[in-house]
């Protein structure tokens, strides 16, 4: 579940994907409105297996899973979901997207991947990390710092990057 401060409708916004991981299935994006009415929103443009959804104060929006996909105005149902080219980001299926600002993206996923957005390039760490056996499942950005979560050999993992 994702929770945005929506600057461009002014107004909070609950979001959640339904999908089958590394499956063929489409992905479904639901929205909550303050008054707790639920609706599906449309996907043109993704495909099999979304994962998890950021948004940047409601006026930019990431998905990723089977790719990372971008869109402007997700209440827009003529704007279609922009996929970054496959392997040009992440090498890996991504489980996991946070934002805290236009040059602040992080993602994380399969292999102990984790990649950053600074405003004009991504930068993937999976080299740095230093082991491959595993998925980090959940990363959040707040200020300075990056953590990812999840597992490595079986192991509960967490790794902290800092500025």
């Amino acid at each position: 579940m994702t929770i945005v401060n929506n600057l461009r409708h002014k107004r909070t916004d609950i979001f959640r994907i339904a999908s089958l991981a590394y499956q063929t299935v489409s992905p479904k994006i639901y929205h909550v409105s303050e008054q707790d009415k639920v609706a599906e929103l449309s996907i043109g443009g993704l495909r099999s297996g979304a994962d998890d959804i950021a948004s940047i104060n409601g006026l930019k929006y990431y998905v990723v899973g089977d790719g990372i996909f971008t869109k402007s105005d997700i209440f827009n149902q003529k704007e279609s979901w922009i996929k970054f080219p496959t392997g040009s980001i992440a090498r890996y299926y991504s489980e996991s997207v946070d934002a805290q600002d236009f040059n602040d993206v992080v993602v994380s996923g399969s292999f102990t991947e984790i990649v950053h957005f600074n405003g004009l390039k991504w930068k993937n760490f999976i080299d740095e990390m230093g082991f491959q056996n595993g998925s980090f499942y959940k990363c959040k950005i707040y200020k300075n710092t990056i953590v990812a979560v999840g597992y490595n050999n079986r192991k509960a993992y967490i790794a902290i990057g800092r500025r």
